[in-house]
C-alpha cells in the first residue's frame, strides 16, 4: 500500500482473512491461486505476485491499467 501511495495510484484495499486458504474463492476465480496479495484491475483481470515483486513493479511504473500478459 505504501508503494501505491508513493506512486499516487488510487486503490481500494479489500481484506480477505479467509482461512483456510482453500476457501478464498474470489482469489481463486481471479488469479487461479489461493494466495495473497493480488491486484484486480478495473477491467476484471488480476495480477498475483509476491509482495516484493508487486512493490518493485509499482516503483518501476509498470503496474499498468490491465494485468500484464505473459
Amino acid at each position: 500500500m505504501k508503494a501505491l501511495d508513493d506512486a499516487d495510484i488510487p486503490y481500494q484495499q479489500v481484506k480477505d482473512p479467509t482461512f483456510p486458504r482453500s476457501k478464498r474463492t474470489e482469489a481463486m476465480r481471479l488469479t487461479g491461486q489461493d494466495r495473497l496479495p493480488y491486484v484486480e484491475y478495473e477491467d476484471g483481470t488480476a495480477l498475483r505476485e509476491e509482495s516484493s515483486d508487486l512493490v518493485a513493479r509499482i516503483q518501476a511504473g509498470n503496474l499498468g491499467e490491465t494485468a500484464p500478459t505473459a
